[in-house]
């Protein structure tokens, strides 16, 4: 957006040009693209208001693109084929990650914060306080996921996850999306 407007100072920017501008980034990029640009830079337009460097935020109000979020799972063979070829595939943290993520359900930042005194182990539960949506969350554990948080939690007081003899820790969410898009491209 700030090439389309050039040299321009902000006060001088109509509503009108910036209804043009994210237009054409939504016919180019996308309406998702538009969207987040008009995001950022109603932010920074905020930000330009709260310092009392502009008047008003022209991007308050504005008609966002409709974002249709795109369904996706796992199927059945894809499922088999990352069993099969896990222990190939990742170290043995990283493979209980995400073999526990599929067994459970849980988000990956979930998962990653699992601490040890949130897995009942006698009664086969997974207790999360607090989740995404802000409620409670008892999972009851399959057998698989079971055996593998058993042996997860053998001797360990903290989170289930640590990154211990691994050289990227399982909480970091850029190496989890690495791993995953690496995933994506050897299930297809």
């Amino acid at each position: 957006m700030a090439s389309a407007i050039g040299d321009s100072p902000a006060n001088m920017v109509q509503r009108v040009d910036a209804i043009k501008i994210l237009k054409h980034v939504a016919k180019k990029n996308g309406p998702v693209m538009a969207n987040r640009t008009a995001s950022y830079v109603g932010r920074a337009f905020n930000w330009a208001v709260d310092a009392k460097k502009l008047e008003q935020n022209l991007l308050v109000h504005l008609p966002r693109h409709e974002e249709k979020p795109k369904p996706r799972c796992l199927t059945t063979t894809e499922v088999r084929s990352f069993w099969k070829n896990a222990p190939d595939a990742f170290n043995k943290d990283w493979e209980d990650f995400y073999k526990l993520i599929l067994l459970t359900g849980l988000r990956p930042g979930e998962m990653a914060r699992l601490k040890v005194d949130q897995v009942d182990l006698a009664e086969k539960l997974i207790c999360l306080p607090e989740t995404k949506d802000k409620t409670e969350l008892l999972l009851p554990l399959r057998k698989q996921a079971h055996v593998i948080l058993k042996r997860r939690c053998k001797g360990i007081s903290t989170r289930c996850f640590t990154g211990r003899p691994i050289p990227r820790n399982p909480s970091d969410r850029t190496a989890c999306k690495d791993h995953l898009r690496m995933l994506s491209r050897h299930l297809a």
